[in-house]
This record gives C-alpha cells, sequence and structure tokens, in this order.
C-alpha cells in the first residue's frame, strides 16, 4: 500500500482564508492540511495584523507536525526563504506523495526547482471553481483584496479569471 497523499500548508494561505471566512475552501478542497510547528510560530507572530488567523486553531481539520529534520535541503532553503516556507519545503522533500499551499514567489520557485507539487491561494479558488464550490472566483479575489491585504498584480488577475471562465 503507498504512502497517503498529504497537503501541507504555509502560512499565507491559512491567513488569506481565514481573512476572508472561508478556511471551509481548504477543508472541502484537501479533507487534512498539516503544518510544521514553524508556520504555527509565524502564525501567532502575525495575529495582530491578522485577527481572524485565530479562527485557523478552531478547524479541526488542520494539523500540527514536528518540524522537518535537519538535512542539507533544509539548510538550503533557510538560506533562501521564510522560516516556515523553509520547513514545508523540507517536509514535503521527507514525505512522498505531498502537496504545498504556497503563495510566496521566492518558495514557490525552489518547490519548482526540487520537483514539489504546489498550489497557492489562486490556485485553491479555480480547483475550487471547478470542483462547483465556488460560483465565481472574482469576488473571491476582491474579498481577499479588502480583507487579507493580498495584492494580485493586474495581468495575473486577468489571465486568472479567464481561466475561470469569467471574462
Amino acid at each position: 500500500m503507498g504512502e497517503s497523499k498529504i497537503t501541507i500548508s504555509n502560512t499565507t494561505p491559512l491567513i488569506n482564508f481565514a481573512q476572508i471566512g472561508r478556511r471551509d475552501l481548504l477543508e472541502e478542497l484537501f479533507g487534512k492540511i498539516t503544518v510544521p510547528a514553524a508556520v504555527v510560530e509565524e502564525l501567532s507572530e502575525k495575529g495582530t495584523l491578522f485577527p481572524k488567523i485565530h479562527d485557523v486553531w478552531e478547524s479541526e481539520f488542520i494539523s500540527v507536525c514536528e518540524n522537518a529534520s535537519p538535512s542539507p535541503h533544509l539548510i538550503e532553503f533557510e538560506r533562501e526563504i521564510h522560516f516556515g516556507e523553509a520547513h514545508c519545503l523540507a517536509l514535503a522533500l521527507q514525505r512522498p506523495q505531498t502537496r504545498l499551499i504556497l503563495d510566496d514567489v521566492a518558495a514557490r520557485n525552489a518547490a519548482q526547482r526540487h520537483g514539489l507539487r504546489m498550489t497557492g491561494t489562486l490556485g485553491c479558488l479555480l480547483i475550487a471553481k471547478r470542483k462547483g464550490l465556488l460560483p465565481k472566483v472574482a469576488p473571491v479575489i476582491g474579498d481577499l483584496r479588502n480583507e487579507a491585504r493580498f495584492w494580485i498584480h493586474r495581468n495575473l488577475e486577468m489571465n486568472l479569471l479567464e481561466i475561470a471562465g469569467e471574462l
């Protein structure tokens, strides 16, 4: 029997979905989400900036695991990206079948370089629309912008809306 799939999220996507009151989408898309202790630390530090982040811990579908074991990859990642992201990527390398949820460009580039499967906040919105969980992504992008201080380049937004069939 193969190892089951695991989804590991970094801090920002959790903040984004908590701030707009849509953590339910993450649960419906992925079932369970695992976060390393480093992400918990980052979430705690950002609690005053994003007050709804505390709602994440009311979610039974999110579980906390230990940080990644020390490794050359972890050292490499810690030089390039934030602490939480480094542990997310290192854990993904230690656990086959992992999917990452990452928004930071540098973290996504590192994940891609290592052949790791990933999506981000916007990818989650597209998946949710395809599965019939969201009628439209445009209003959710507006919510992200207004409630979570989410920034998206206009060209990327237009591309996303085109993919979603909303242009």
